[in-house]
């Protein structure tokens, strides 16, 4: 066993620089542990703002943190809440 092996698990807050402005499509997938598919298909259904710069699709920081506080609690739950009221 490698001894400079990390006391917890990686994860995107140790790929992802704190001062970064954007995010590539698969950082901000790894930021929300969710596919870059998943990404795209918010950002189609859900509203997750991007930007295309030089030909890349981009997430701002900024952005992603606005809409991920503005979702409402289980948007995405898949009917959690029908299932809640039965």
């Amino acid at each position: 066993m490698p001894t400079n092996a990390p006391d917890r698990p990686i994860d995107a807050r140790d790929r992802i620089p704190a001062g970064r402005l954007c995010y590539s499509v698969a950082e901000a997938a790894d930021a929300l542990r969710v596919s870059s598919r998943q990404v795209y298909m918010l950002a189609a259904r859900y509203g997750l703002p991007t930007v295309k710069i030089g030909g890349r699709r981009l997430v701002r920081r900024t952005d992603l943190e606005a809409w991920l506080v503005a979702l409402p609690v289980d948007c995405l739950g898949h009917g959690a809440a029908e299932r809640a009221k039965a």
